[in-house]
């Protein structure tokens, strides 16, 4: 994590410097109930929708805004994610990107690769591993167990409406996390 924070530290002293903290995450139309208060000694319905509807998002949560973008994935692989990111970059043309994220095998691959460096699609943008086994230290994941309590313990009609409240729940809100021990100047 110190190594992290150091080459962090020194890429945000370019004021052209965007650093984000990035996640994949998956949605489902399936009711997801966290809590719940049961009458004692009456019979207990809980209804529940189990259909195989889901939706997957890349999430960058902005160090100095504090906001996060959102991007609808069809699925989570290389693929997609450097459809995401080249999303990611359009948001900030003339900025020098630096996500940071968590060693999932599409973070590594040799197409996402490929795309970076000189010349390539995404080479404003500069890739930053979390240590293995830290979730906990990406504000992302942070911002995904907010939007998935907001739309927890509640039915909706259709699964466009739990995908506007999810979304709409994570784009109204600044979150205001910070890596443990994270010092940016």
């Amino acid at each position: 994590m110190l190594e992290m924070q150091r080459e962090i530290g020194k890429l945000s002293k370019n004021k052209n410097t965007v650093i984000l903290s990035a996640d994949e995450s998956r949605i489902n139309r399936e009711t997801e109930t966290r809590r719940a208060w049961l009458k004692k000694g009456e019979k207990t319905v809980l209804k529940i929708t189990r259909d195989k509807t889901g939706q997957s998002y890349f999430g960058a949560w902005n160090h100095k805004s504090k906001r996060c973008h959102l991007v609808q994935l069809v699925w989570q692989n290389q693929k997609t994610i450097i459809k995401a990111l080249t999303e990611i970059t359009k948001l900030y043309p003339s900025k020098d990107i630096v996500i940071a994220w968590d060693n999932a095998r599409r973070h590594k691959g040799k197409e996402l690769r490929e795309e970076l460096g000189k010349g390539k699609t995404l080479q404003n943008i500069h890739l930053i591993n979390y240590p293995p086994c830290a979730p906990d230290m990406n504000p992302q994941e942070h911002v995904w167990n907010y939007g998935k309590e907001m739309i927890s313990n509640q039915t909706f009609a259709t699964f466009d409406e739990l995908k506007k409240k999810f979304e709409l729940s994570i784009k109204s809100k600044v979150f205001d996390y910070k890596i443990p021990e994270f010092v940016l100047r």
